[in-house]
């Protein structure tokens, strides 16, 4: 640990690739985070094609004690083999992680300052989230939490977590396994709360960009694919936590999403 990083409250991780339209937004809502402690924000960008490069240079350039770039000189997601998980996820000195992709953006100037609090005050609590908007003005997630504890029955069965409102502890990522899925980080929800509650703090306080047609959301041939390895997500955290008191769980959304194989294969089938 270098000298300083001890005193660093929340490492802010962003995953860049190809994000220019965008990316200005996302970096500003980390700039204008009003805390009182210091935090940092890793930007990886996987070798972007469009001005996403420079536009990060200008802001480590501007900011300097929160900026901190990390440039790739080989697209790491398109690997498969970790590397992305590994390199990203783990370069953050802070107690705990914060997400935020770089097509989405954070616009409550306080939202650091008021997880931490939650955080601090319970030291049962593995991770917390927040409600969102959506650029489209749709409803990201349907299902609302009724309750503000939540244990990980309820993050199983329910997909409540918008990417940029997830805040965690660090020190849990020890525990937590890359399943090298393209579903995003559910899987990495799923076993944060399997170590311990998570908290809901219904405010909106960011805003999921949903009608961005470069995301990997809009790919049809990701989006079949994911339905696959949803299969393989709930058998490889059922075998990891056959002896969970919440491993019922995992095994009934197994069979849910094995049902659904059939009805994705005859759609491929007939389109």
């Amino acid at each position: 640990m270098k000298d300083g990083d001890s005193t660093i409250m929340v490492s802010i991780i962003c995953l860049v690739y190809n994000h220019e339209p965008f990316l200005r937004q996302c970096l500003d809502g980390f700039i204008m985070q009003k805390t009182s402690f210091p935090f940092e924000a890793i930007v990886h960008d996987d070798v972007s094609t469009d001005g996403s490069v420079d536009i990060i240079k200008e802001y480590a350039e501007k900011y300097p004690n929160i900026i901190k770039p990390i440039f790739e000189k080989e697209n790491l997601y398109s690997k498969h083999d970790g590397s992305l998980f590994k390199t990203v996820y783990f370069a953050g000195k802070g107690k705990y992680t914060a997400l935020c992709e770089g097509d989405d953006y954070w616009t409550d100037p306080y939202k650091l300052q008021k997880q931490v609090a939650i955080m601090e005050n319970d030291n049962s609590l593995a991770l917390c989230f927040h409600n969102c908007d959506t650029t489209s003005g749709a409803n990201r997630y349907p299902v609302t939490p009724e309750n503000n504890r939540l244990s990980a029955k309820d993050i199983i069965r329910h997909h409540y977590i918008p990417t940029a409102s997830l805040l965690y502890k660090t020190s849990l990522m020890d525990n937590v396994n890359d399943l090298r899925l393209t579903i995003g980080d559910m899987p990495l929800e799923i076993q944060l709360a399997m170590q311990g509650d998570a908290f809901f703090i219904n405010e909106i306080m960011s805003v999921y960009r949903d009608d961005n047609e470069k995301s990997i959301t809009h790919d049809s041939k990701s989006s079949r694919k994911g339905k696959y390895d949803y299969v393989i997500m709930y058998s490889k955290l059922l075998w990891k936590y056959k002896f969970h008191k919440y491993s019922l769980w995992l095994l009934l959304e197994l069979c849910h999403r094995i049902l659904q194989v059939p009805l994705i294969i005859r759609n491929i089938y007939f389109r």
